[in-house]
C-alpha cells in the first residue's frame, strides 16, 4: 500500500520540478514612437536651395515626454542639433522652436506602415527670407 502512495508522489514531484518556467515575452509596445525610432534618409526640396539628398537623420524618443521625439540632423544641420516633434497617431507637429539659430515649424505625416514620413516645414534664419521646405524620410 505504501508503494502505491509513494509512486504518485514521486511522479508528481518530478513533473513539477523538472519543467522550467517559460520565459515571458515582452508585450508589444503601445508607444507609436517605437515605430519611427530609426535612422532615415532624407530627400528635401527647399524653396531657397533646391533639392538635397542626405542620410543620417536620427529619430529617437524623448525620454522625458511620452508624445515627443527628437530629430537629429534635421534640415542637414548636423547631429549636434535636434528639434522636438509631437507625435499624435500618424501626424508629427513641429511647434516653433530654435535650432542652430533657425526658427523652425511644420508638420509631418507618417504612412500607415511607418516606412515613410512626408514633411512640410518653414525655416527662418533671420535674414528676411523664409525657406519653405518639403521632405520625404525613408528608413535606411
Amino acid at each position: 500500500m505504501k508503494k502505491f502512495i509513494l509512486y504518485p508522489i514521486i511522479i508528481i514531484s518530478l513533473l513539477l520540478f523538472a519543467c522550467e518556467p517559460e520565459e515571458e515575452e515582452d508585450p508589444p509596445s503601445d508607444d507609436l514612437r517605437d515605430k519611427i525610432e530609426n535612422t532615415w534618409n532624407c530627400n528635401e526640396i527647399s524653396s531657397l536651395y533646391g533639392e538635397t539628398n542626405y542620410s543620417g537623420v536620427d529619430i529617437v524618443k524623448d525620454e522625458n515626454t511620452s508624445d515627443l521625439v527628437k530629430i537629429y540632423n534635421f534640415n542637414h544641420l548636423g547631429n549636434n542639433f535636434y528639434l522636438k516633434a509631437k507625435l499624435s497617431n500618424t501626424n508629427l507637429t513641429i511647434t516653433s522652436q530654435q535650432i542652430d539659430g533657425n526658427t523652425v515649424n511644420g508638420t509631418g505625416s507618417i504612412t500607415n506602415n511607418y516606412n515613410k514620413i512626408d514633411w512640410n516645414y518653414y525655416i527662418d534664419d533671420g535674414s528676411g527670407d523664409i525657406d519653405t521646405c518639403t521632405a520625404v524620410y525613408t528608413p535606411i
